[in-house]
């Protein structure tokens, strides 16, 4: 894997989102998160909201082979939650770790892993729920290696 920048930012501001949350196992993320994404998309259209952004996975609970996650992506415009799809916000107070990622996304766990790693080399913790976003669309990138993914972890400084 290519080598990654990792930079310290100062906040996310908040951002309305639609979503959808599913507990699934690891090797399953990529149709799980089709599969919301799908939901998502289905239940924004009706209610005249619009996408304002890359769409998203959150990460709320990881366990050693499944985790829970969020999957949405920004709207503009009004949202009501409506059967499985909810209505929120995705944002960070306080600092963050920013990381740029170039490639497919079974290779995401290694940009985490190096993070991590750097996370601890430089002092810092988890201090929330991190989440991808997928800022290249497939449909019209067929090649993996130019995918970008934007990753954001919430961190604090020592403990």
């Amino acid at each position: 894997m290519s080598s990654l920048k990792f930079e310290v930012r100062d906040t996310v501001a908040p951002m309305p989102v639609a979503f959808a949350t599913a507990d699934t196992a690891t090797d399953q993320f990529g149709p799980t998160i089709g599969r919301l994404l799908g939901m998502v998309g289905a239940a924004i259209g009706p209610q005249g909201v619009s996408q304002a952004g890359a769409p998203f996975c959150r990460y709320t609970d990881w366990r050693e082979t499944s985790a829970t996650i969020d999957a949405g992506i920004p709207i503009a415009g009004n949202f009501e939650t409506t059967g499985d799809v909810k209505a929120g916000e995705l944002g960070v107070k306080g600092p963050y770790l920013f990381v740029s990622y170039f490639g497919p996304y079974d290779k995401l766990h290694d940009a985490y892993g190096q993070a991590e790693a750097w996370m601890k080399e430089n002092g810092y913790t988890w201090a929330g729920d991190p989440w991808d976003s997928y800022v290249t669309d497939p449909g019209t990138e067929p090649d993996p290696a130019k995918w970008q993914t934007d990753i954001y972890i919430p961190i604090s400084k020592g403990e």
